[in-house]
């Protein structure tokens, strides 16, 4: 809450005032802004004027006035033309000797002036000081009561009086021209300017005001309103609303009156609601009628002529040649009953009528004892009989042979005839000649409908363009060196575009497309589309040489070889699936190492096998494979096997004379040989005398 006290300095100065007999004068208010003060707490005393840049505004006391001898009041009003600044500090001074008497802390307040559109208020601020003798010390004699009077309520009931005189003149809602009328540019719903009277308020709209719909149907509203303060100027506050339906209210002690300008239905459109001018005037439209209205808001028309004893050629047209006379047939010379004239001169016959003549003369040809009906039109184009013209229309009578139901015309310019024309009908129907046309024989044979035309042969010289579909029944053959374009080239979809060739369309949904496609800033192919009821075969031809296909691709006829998606072949020379052919043979392969790897490198890296009369051993490493053993003579040339073969060659044989049982046959007559060494094995060459040998080979 807001905090109060009477400075010592005002003390001490209002005791020298009493020793100097000079009155206590405060004619002076000081406002500043003071950051961070603590409105809670109690003032000091002693504390003093604010500094120069905390203050923000002065001004001087507006009235004093005393309540009591021990009391006075000081105030002051701060006009919209005050602003704009903060303030939560208020003093009270003597100007002349800067005294602060008494000092205010309350909450941050803001002053506003008027400025720019921008509405300012009035502050008005009051000071009690209340001490022993105020009224003696200050001089004040004028009662408070005089200069504080509460003026709202007299002003509101003369505002009040004045709106009931406007309601009384103009209802709850008058308007003016187009003021106020709801209209529509485009989509934008807007309300016009102008003046009306809402609830008795005169209210102006000084521009137009745009308006938005949530929904429709709905309404729009003038939601008026009249207000101010004591000290500022009380305005007319318009607010445009749009809502379903809507009734006066009062908001914050301020009636607000409303008034429907207009209904907009589900459609958009506008119904103005709009009473034109003051209820005097509003009733003068219903009861009387308006002189610039020209009788158009007569209700019933009707009614209102007979009431003025207006027969029926009130509302027909008048004839200009005829002044103030409904004309009829009879002013032109025709009646309802036909001149009737037989052998007569039809260039004799000027006169305007309808006329019916038996056995006509100067007639058309063939109406020569007939019966026509005839028709005479005259006008006068200029002046003298050189501007007078006659038109004459003939009908020949429909049981008059030849001539019924065809129709002729002439003309007479003033001096001649002009031969008769005869109408086209169904009753002369023109021919081909007639009308510089073939006949029907002739467009047939010559000419192509626009649709359903059957052509026997057809040759084209130039290029030929059709904007529909092309069927063709038979073979297309297509001569010349030039290629078959097809165009239409789609717009590009996930970065792909096409150009459809052609489709070969089968039974029900079985069809083949040939196409060309674009994978853009990859490649471009050739494609095939093979379709089967959903059972889809893809193709494609790209242009780096390579084929892809979207199934297995076939060689040779359902039984031959076969490439698979996913890498296999199949064909008679594997027996089937290559993979299964290499599986099985590298199986044997493998079971074969398998063997020779157990038993030669991980049994016997280096292997030695038999005895004396046959024996070998083979290093693993090398491959070497050293043997021997004994040959007996069978023969001069006995064979020896070896008792391991050699794989790549044998080096060697090497042969020395052994005993048999022991002891030497006898002595050696002839040399021991090795003949026709292989690499599985030799023939020993021998004579009686060298019946055994012991020999020895080496090789890989």
């Amino acid at each position: 809450m807001s905090q109060s006290v009477i400075t010592k300095a005002f003390v001490e100065w209002k005791a020298q005032q009493a020793i100097n007999n000079q009155p206590v004068v405060l004619d002076e208010f000081i406002f500043a802004f003071i950051p961070g003060l603590d409105i809670s707490k109690p003032i000091p005393n002693t504390e003093g004027i604010p500094a120069a840049d905390k203050i923000v505004h002065r001004q001087a006391v507006g009235k004093a006035g005393v309540v009591n001898q021990n009391a006075v009041v000081y105030s002051v009003t701060m006009g919209a033309d005050v602003g704009d600044f903060d303030f939560n500090w208020v003093g009270l001074v003597n100007k002349a000797s800067n005294t602060l008497a008494t000092i205010i802390h309350a909450p941050t307040q803001r002053k506003v002036k008027n400025a720019s559109g921008q509405q300012g208020n009035v502050l008005t601020r009051s000071v009690l000081m209340e001490y022993s003798g105020a009224q003696t010390e200050t001089h004040i004699n004028v009662p408070a009561e005089t200069w504080q009077i509460d003026f709202t309520a007299r002003l509101a009931g003369m505002d009040e009086a004045v709106r009931l005189a406007s309601l009384d003149i103009y209802g709850s809602g008058a308007f003016f021209d187009t003021g106020f009328l709801v209209a529509k540019n485009a989509n934008q719903y807007f309300v016009t300017q102008g003046l009306g009277y809402i609830g008795g308020l005169r209210a102006v709209l000084a521009a137009n005001q745009n308006i938005t719909l949530a929904e429709k149907p709905t309404k729009v509203w003038a939601d008026i309103c009249y207000h101010g303060t004591v000290t500022s100027a009380y305005r007319t506050e318009i607010n445009i609303t749009v809502a379903a339906s809507l009734a006066d209210y009062t908001e914050n002690g301020i009636a607000h009156y409303v008034f429907a300008l207009a209904s907009i239905d589900a459609a958009g459109v506008i119904t103005d609601l709009r009473p034109k001018g003051s209820l005097g005037e509003q009733q003068g439209n219903r009861d009387f009628l308006r002189k610039d209205d020209n009788l158009a808001a007569l209700k019933d028309k009707s009614k209102s002529r007979e009431s003025l004893g207006l027969g029926t050629a009130a509302t027909k047209d008048v004839g200009t040649d005829v002044a103030g006379q409904v004309l009829t047939v009879a002013n032109y010379g025709l009646s309802n009953t036909l001149k009737a004239l037989t052998d007569v001169d039809l260039n004799t016959i000027q006169t305007f009528g309808f006329y019916v003549i038996q056995n006509p003369v100067n007639g058309p040809t063939g109406s020569s004892g007939g019966t026509l009906f005839l028709n005479v039109a005259t006008w006068q184009s200029g002046t003298g009989t050189a501007g007078y013209r006659v038109a004459q229309e003939v009908i020949g009578y429909g049981q008059s042979g030849s001539t019924g139901n065809r129709v002729w015309r002439r003309t007479w310019t003033g001096s001649v005839w002009s031969g008769w024309i005869e109408f086209y009908s169904e009753a002369h129907k023109p021919s081909a000649s007639d009308v510089d046309a073939y006949t029907k024989k002739q467009s047939d044979d010559t000419f192509v409908h626009k649709s359903g035309d059957r052509i026997k042969w057809l040759t084209v010289t130039e290029g030929l363009d059709t904007g529909n579909d092309v069927t063709v029944g038979r073979t297309l053959f297509v001569k010349g060196m030039e290629f078959i374009v097809k165009q239409g080239l789609q717009d590009p979809v996930n970065n792909q575009r096409q150009t459809n060739g052609m489709r070969i369309q089968g039974a029900g949904n079985l069809f083949v497309d040939i196409y060309q496609a674009e994978h853009i800033g990859q490649y471009h192919f050739f494609g095939i589309h093979v379709a089967n009821g959903g059972a889809d075969g893809w193709y494609e031809f790209r242009n780096d040489g390579s084929f892809s296909a979207g199934g297995t691709v076939g060689a040779g006829g359902s039984g031959g070889g076969k490439l698979y998606q996913d890498g296999n072949l199949s064909g008679s020379m594997w027996g089937g699936y290559l993979s299964n052919w290499l599986n099985k043979e590298l199986s044997a392969r493998d079971n074969n190492i398998n063997t020779r790897s157990t038993w030669d490198f991980v049994n016997t890296r280096s292997a030695i096998s038999g005895g004396r009369n046959a024996w070998w051993y083979k290093d693993e490493v090398t491959g070497l494979i050293f043997q021997g053993g004994v040959v007996n003579r069978a023969d001069h040339a006995t064979w020896v096997g070896f008792p391991r073969g050699y794989a790549r060659e044998c080096f060697g044989v090497q042969m020395t004379l052994a005993w048999t049982n022991g002891s030497w046959f006898g002595d050696s007559r002839v040399n021991i040989q090795a003949r026709e060494v292989g690499n599985g094995g030799f023939n020993a060459m021998m004579d009686q005398q060298e019946q055994s040998a012991f020999w020895w080979a080496v090789g890989v």
